[in-house]
């Protein structure tokens, strides 16, 4: 599936390279980081790259389910985010996203991202889908 018709993100600003796993309250994602991915310092993903990682994964999610009505998810707020590292670059990291809650166009995510098998960032997010 081609990342780039679900998400409005255009290159070189795009961190998602694919979702899978994907049901109604979960699914994965993925992102390798190139030499020169954007939102990348001293030869790190920033945290900044981490959490936009997070957001786009969402609005591929989004897209995902609403292919014949694209919908643009608006990030409402990021809370309580932690980072453990920063992945360096040629890395590929995988992000878990399970949906806590859906009122209407607003939806309260959780996420754990992966490198090596190792938990690297968490948090939560509200995003708002747009027509």
């Amino acid at each position: 599936m081609d990342i780039q018709k679900l998400i409005p993100q255009q290159p070189p600003f795009v961190f998602v390279d694919r979702i899978y796993d994907i049901s109604d309250t979960f699914f994965r994602s993925e992102f390798s980081i190139g030499e020169n991915s954007l939102l990348t310092r001293n030869g790190c993903f920033s945290e900044a790259g981490l959490v936009e990682h997070v957001a786009q994964s969402m609005a591929a999610y989004i897209g995902y389910h609403n292919q014949d009505n694209v919908r643009v998810g608006v990030v409402a707020a990021v809370e309580n985010f932690t980072f453990s590292t920063l992945p360096v670059c040629g890395e590929n990291i995988q992000t878990e996203i399970t949906i806590l809650n859906k009122v209407f166009d607003i939806s309260h995510v959780k996420s754990v991202t992966y490198s090596n098998g190792k938990i690297i960032a968490e948090g939560r997010m509200k995003l708002v889908e747009r027509v």
